[in-house]
């Protein structure tokens, strides 16, 4: 007699189907994963390669900036290192303070004496000293035109003192005197460069000696 319609061999195949059936569902569920796994992956490699060259690229650019002129720009007059700079940049120019007094020594020598004081420049002189007569204007401060790109910064340091200066009147009167007075905060012997020096001022004294003897 054949078993091919035994009950239990039919309830037997069912099951074996059924264990196939989940076996299959679970393979499928795996691969789904490993997909969505590698999918992940490559979306953060992409997504993130852009960032990580922009940041790469703001790097390379600050260390060019951080770097600075070439040395061979610094204090030059190559047309190529671009406009004037002072490096750092000064600040601001505090201003120059001064007072003149003057005396009669033997009836007909006058002497008169310059009190200065800067709080950013440490020489003062006199470029222009006028007894009685017509009065002209300073001379422009020496300044080297040719300068190109960053120079060095002369340091703002204070200075004061005296300047004194005496003439021989001819005649008997009262006699006017003018004194032009100029800080320098640049080296001296050398001519600023650029607009010049940035810490010098400049400003004009008067005073009235009598005198009485011709």
């Amino acid at each position: 007699m054949s078993n091919d319609h035994r009950p239990d061999v039919f309830e037997a195949s069912e099951d074996r189907l059924a264990t196939i059936k989940v076996a299959g569902r679970q393979r499928r569920a795996r691969r789904h994963v490993r997909v969505a796994a590698v999918a992940g992956v490559t979306l953060a490699v992409v997504v993130g390669a852009p960032i990580l060259t922009a940041q790469r690229a703001d790097r390379d650019s600050g260390a060019g900036l951080a770097a600075g002129p070439p040395a061979e720009c610094l204090n030059s007059t190559d047309p190529a290192c671009g406009a004037f700079r002072w490096d750092p940049a000064p600040a601001r120019n505090q201003p120059l303070r001064a007072t003149m007094d003057g005396a009669v020594v033997d009836g007909r020598q006058a002497t008169v004496t310059v009190r200065w004081d800067d709080p950013d420049a440490p020489r003062a002189d006199a470029p222009v000293v006028c007894w009685d007569d017509p009065c002209p204007p300073p001379p422009d401060p020496c300044v080297q035109s040719l300068a190109t790109g960053p120079w060095t910064l002369p340091p703002a340091t204070p200075g004061s003192g005296e300047l004194r200066f005496t003439h021989a009147y001819a005649g008997a009167g009262s006699h006017r005197v003018s004194v032009v007075v100029r800080s320098h905060a640049w080296p001296e012997r050398s001519c600023a460069p650029g607009p010049g020096d940035p810490y010098s001022d400049t400003v004009t004294l008067t005073a009235l000696v009598m005198t009485t003897q011709p």
